[in-house]
């Protein structure tokens, strides 16, 4: 499995996405279970970007996803490199979550014997929800 994580600087304002594809002819054993898991979380942290929401109620959607503590951010916001507010990692849990905030969402899921799956997207708070700005296909 390869997470492939470009990222883009335009006038120094940076986004990026990430994706994990498996690499060579077949998956090793659990892989499509690990994938599903990913995009199952991912799934429900992008359900849970929606005005009014806290950092809390993305940890919630984390947790109720099956996961304790995740290595990396749940999200942040975008800008002039990872910007406020920062959600993950202890931290975020009284951030609120505001129509026309720009974040990245992600979610990584790992175990061990099969390896990890990486999925980021950059998404946009908006009043029904979020939308999806990141247009390259998830797993």
């Amino acid at each position: 499995m390869v997470a492939l994580a470009p990222g883009a600087l335009y006038a120094g304002y940076e986004a990026g996405l990430a994706r994990t594809r498996v690499a060579g002819r077949s998956a090793p054993p659990g892989t499509a279970d690990l994938a599903t898991r990913c995009v199952r979380s991912m799934d429900a942290l992008m359900a849970a970007c929606r005005p009014g929401n806290t950092g809390a109620d993305l940890y919630r959607a984390w947790e109720n996803s099956g996961h304790r503590l995740s290595p990396v951010p749940l999200a942040h916001g975008l800008g002039l490199g990872a910007e406020p507010p920062l959600i993950g990692l202890g931290r975020g849990s009284d951030a609120t979550l505001q129509e026309g905030m720009v974040l990245t969402v992600q979610s990584w899921v790992a175990e061990d014997g099969v390896g990890g799956c990486l999925d980021r997207a950059t998404v946009r708070i908006e009043t029904g929800g979020s939308s999806t700005l990141t247009r390259y296909g998830r797993l």
